[in-house]
């Protein structure tokens, strides 16, 4: 049982560890609360329920008791609540902006820890302190304070207490030169169209291979026919360069053409310029597939009527 001397009317939160164990917790107005627990050394920390930024909160305690078991009714043990102390001030950056939402904890020397953030203008009040040396620091998402040694009497209003002043950001990675690989750069012609003013090829197919095959790089040609494959290319000889037809209308017997470019070579950031290329015509209508030859013509045949 523990009797709580109260230095001002408070709903008292009480809770008892069994070593690190928490064994159980109550919220009671009452000046003597019996705790249920086993024989053995106990830790009750005693706290007013009232918000850390409260005024009126008094000083939380902790006391170590050992419960013997012996006696049906012991002595209740003292507990006094004394009137808290309170700590205010601002979080400041190191540029003297205030720190929104920074964390402010005070460590007792006893392992207690009490703890608020602060508000939009950086300001926090954390009341209920016991008096007992305190480690002060900040925290926040951009850094920590320095941590500053206090040691706060009963009932007193720490109107002066330290700035605590957050690291300044580390500095912003300056931009480091991108280094432009090398590049192919082109244009698909259809087959008998001049290099100036000719109609292109769109949407064929470029792809940059290199000396085994492997595809290095593809992209397909715009509305004119132009193309510009690659940019990230290191330096390179013996590439391939195959430029395909793009979609057309499916017809029998018309094949994709393909023009095939070898033994390119480019260094880094060179734009190499490779001119027009022209794609050998193809069937890509009906009319045209008929004119080629390669769809069959039908002939109509006249055939005696059969009577039965």
């Amino acid at each position: 049982m523990v009797e709580l001397h109260r230095a001002a009317p408070c709903l008292a939160r009480l809770r008892w560890f069994a070593g690190d164990r928490l064994v159980g917790e109550r919220r009671s107005w009452d000046a003597r609360v019996v705790l249920p627990v086993e024989p053995g050394p106990v830790t009750v920390e005693v706290v007013d329920d009232r918000d850390g930024t409260d005024p009126l909160r008094l000083a939380s305690v902790r006391v170590q008791l050992v419960v013997t078991g012996t006696d049906d009714e012991p002595a209740p043990v003292p507990v006094e609540l004394a009137r808290g102390s309170r700590l205010v001030g601002r979080v400041t950056a190191a540029d003297g902006g205030l720190v929104r939402f920074a964390r402010v904890t005070a460590r007792a020397s006893d392992g207690r820890t009490f703890a608020v953030r602060t508000d939009g203008l950086g300001r926090y009040v954390l009341g209920g302190l016991p008096a007992v040396p305190l480690l002060v620091r900040a925290t926040h998402r951009t850094g920590r304070s320095v941590s500053t040694a206090l040691t706060p009497g009963v009932g007193r209003l720490h109107l002066h207490a330290p700035v605590l002043t957050l690291p300044p950001l580390a500095p912003e990675p300056t931009d480091t030169p991108i280094t432009a690989g090398g590049a192919f750069r082109g244009r698909v012609l259809a087959a008998g169209e001049q290099a100036d003013g000719g109609r292109g090829v769109w949407a064929a197919r470029v792809e940059l291979r290199d000396a085994a095959g492997a595809v290095l790089a593809r992209t397909r040609t715009d509305a004119s026919g132009a193309f510009r494959v690659g940019g990230d290319l290191p330096s390179s000889s013996g590439l391939v360069l195959t430029v395909s037809s793009g979609p057309v209308r499916p017809v029998a017997g018309a094949h994709p053409t393909r023009t095939t470019v070898r033994g390119l070579s480019c260094g880094p950031a060179e734009v190499v310029e490779l001119g027009s290329l022209t794609l050998p015509r193809t069937a890509t209508t009906e009319q045209d597939a008929a004119a080629g030859g390669l769809l069959p013509r039908a002939a109509a045949l006249r055939l005696p009527s059969v009577r039965a």
